[in-house]
């Protein structure tokens, strides 16, 4: 058996769950993986960063409601990200 090294930076307060970081390294399973960047420039076809003016709390929840609602026969692609995105710039002005 392996064995891995996993380094967690000091501002982490969440570690996953030990089953998912062993799934992360079976060759038996599959994911994908979407970054805070990705909800920043969620249109691949435009050049700018045009959801710049979403803060990372809000990024991450855009991620955490593509992930905790996503439809497994859609998945999670830049349409979903998108409908995510706007969803949380309507409860920014909602709030405001």
């Amino acid at each position: 058996m392996r064995k891995i090294i996993i380094e967690i930076p000091d501002d982490v307060t969440e570690i996953a769950a030990v089953d998912a970081i062993k799934r992360a390294f079976d060759p038996d399973w599959m994911a994908s993986w979407w970054h805070i960047d990705d909800v920043v420039m969620s249109d691949p076809d435009r050049d700018d960063d045009w959801n710049s003016d979403l803060s990372e709390e809000e990024c991450r929840e855009v991620l955490r409601l593509a992930d905790k609602y996503h439809d497994s026969g859609i998945g999670i692609n830049w349409d979903v990200l998108e409908s995510w995105i706007n969803h949380v710039k309507q409860q920014r002005k909602e709030a405001a």
